[in-house]
């Protein structure tokens, strides 16, 4: 791939970071471009949106609390019909 990339191509590959579906180092790798170049984008597109690390710890975080709730509500079931 050239050494200059449009910004649709950009957006492109940080979405598939940003996804979570794939690495920085594969995506860099697919792309044949830097994985430093990649973090530099996310930095500087972090700049005027919350960062990647933090929106991905988010979804982490809010999967976590999605399987507990899950969990929780599973338990209260099971207990409710234990006591019928």
């Amino acid at each position: 791939m050239n050494n200059k990339l449009t910004d649709s191509k950009k957006h492109e590959i940080l979405e598939k970071v940003k996804s979570g579906n794939a690495t920085i180092r594969v995506v860099a790798e697919e792309y044949k471009i830097s994985s430093k170049t990649i973090y530099r984008w996310i930095k500087e597109d972090s700049e005027t949106t919350p960062s990647f690390w933090e929106i991905r710890k988010l979804k982490q975080e809010n999967k976590a609390l999605k399987e507990l709730i899950g969990a929780i509500t599973y338990e209260m079931e099971k207990t409710k019909k234990r006591g019928s």
